[in-house]
């Protein structure tokens, strides 16, 4: 059951099936007009009741992209696109998912300041940091320097006089490597860019 926030209302909710490569969890999409939720019932033990984990709880701002895939064979899937993963979801009507996530996040208020992706506050790093203040790596485990992500931009250029432009980098879908923009394999697990 998802707890909401104050001023938050239920958009859509249903259940859902997320598909991974290690396999399908069943659980309950939520969308509301501030965030996406995904709860994945996991099943007890012998003897024991089911236990319901949050896998998924992200801000309206954080999705980078929906779509819906649709398959050679079989229904097609909602895939949601976040900063650090992808879900993939069996929904019925996976096309007004879709829409609804599309219009949540039209009619959504902006980000808070320094809530964008990389070494902003919101993701509690810094210059030159990611997630959890870790480094954000780039091809091969080297670091990016002072890349802070989109919107972070850099430091001063190299005559000292200002800002320089934005880095450019490709995330791997797959295993989140950051490729630089030429790439057209991911540098780390060769998975097309």
């Amino acid at each position: 059951m998802v707890l909401l926030n104050p001023g938050e209302t239920i958009v859509r909710q249903a259940a859902a099936t997320r598909v991974n490569p290690q396999g399908t969890r069943d659980g309950t999409l939520t969308l509301t007009n501030q965030r996406l939720v995904f709860e994945a019932e996991i099943p007890g033990g012998i003897g024991s009741p089911a236990v319901t984990r949050t896998t998924i709880d992200a801000p309206l701002f954080r999705i980078r992209n929906a779509s819906v895939p649709k398959p050679l064979l079989g229904k097609p899937r909602l895939e949601v696109e976040l900063p650090q993963q992808v879900g993939l979801f069996q929904v019925d009507d996976a096309d007004g998912w879709y829409q609804a996530i599309a219009q949540a996040r039209a009619a959504a208020p902006p980000p808070p300041p320094g809530a964008g992706i990389g070494g902003g506050p919101g993701m509690g790093g810094g210059p030159g940091r990611g997630p959890g203040g870790r480094p954000w790596m780039g091809p091969r485990g080297r670091g990016m320097g002072g890349w802070r992500g989109p919107g972070g931009g850099m430091g001063g250029g190299p005559g000292g006089g200002g800002p320089a432009a934005p880095a450019v980098v490709l995330r791997c879908r797959y295993c989140g490597n950051l490729n630089p923009p030429t790439a057209t394999k991911c540098e780390s697990c060769g998975a097309g860019i």
